[in-house]
Parts: structure tokens; C-alpha cells; sequence
């Protein structure tokens, strides 16, 4: 499901079922102006009742504070799903260390290992 552009930044979303684990890759800035996008791209992801959920977010070069809030949200409603990040960028981990969400959420360095984690 790709989400909608926004101006000249669009964030595109990818949701794949791979087993009982739903993966949401993203690519783009996750900022103020798209995290929205994010948002509606998580939306349905919990329909199918996923054993986990795999946020891709490699592709991703900006992590805003908008983000975090949607990441953060979506992790709340997500419960008892386990919500797992895919990030190797010090643009998307700095963040996510600097608010402590790196004790909130599992971070791994590739998808196969997020999808893996048991």
C-alpha cells in the first residue's frame, strides 16, 4: 500500500505478510509534514491480527518527532503484537536512543533478523 505524497517528500509505505509477522517497510523522511502518512499506513495493519509487526524503516533518512509519536502510538494499539524496528541509519537510531525508545522498542540491523525474533 503505497501512502499519498506530500509536496515534493513522499513517504511511501510497502505492508507484506511474511508468515504470521506483518512488515511495514518505509521510505522517505518521517517528519511533520509526513508522519501522518505513516499513521494511515499502520492503521490496518492489526486487522489481521500479526503475532508481530516488522517497521522497516532503512530507507529512512530523517526521523522526526512526529515519528517517534506515531511509532510510539501505534505501538500502544499494537499491544499484544510485538512492534519491532529495522534500522541501521544514525539518523533514525540517534533519535530513538536520544528519547530512550530504544528500551521500548527491539531494534534490529536487518528485516530477516526482526521477522526471526521470536
Amino acid at each position: 500500500m503505497d501512502s499519498p505524497a506530500h509536496d515534493d517528500r513522499p513517504l511511501r509505505t510497502v505492508v507484506e505478510r511474511i508468515g504470521t509477522v506483518t512488515v511495514v517497510t518505509v521510505a522517505g523522511e518521517i517528519d511533520i509534514a509526513t508522519a501522518p502518512d505513516l499513521a494511515e499506513a499502520l492503521r490496518g495493519v492489526l486487522e489481521d491480527e500479526p503475532e508481530a509487526v516488522v517497521i522497516d524503516l532503512t530507507a529512512v533518512p530523517f526521523l522526526g518527532s512526529s515519528g517517534l509519536a506515531v511509532l510510539t502510538g501505534f505501538q500502544q494499539r499494537a499491544e499484544p503484537a510485538g512492534v519491532r524496528l529495522v534500522a541501521d541509519q544514525y539518523a533514525v537510531l540517534h533519535p530513538l536512543r536520544l528519547t530512550r525508545l530504544d528500551s521500548v522498542f527491539p531494534i534490529f540491523g536487518t528485516r530477516g533478523e526482526a521477522v526471526r525474533a521470536r
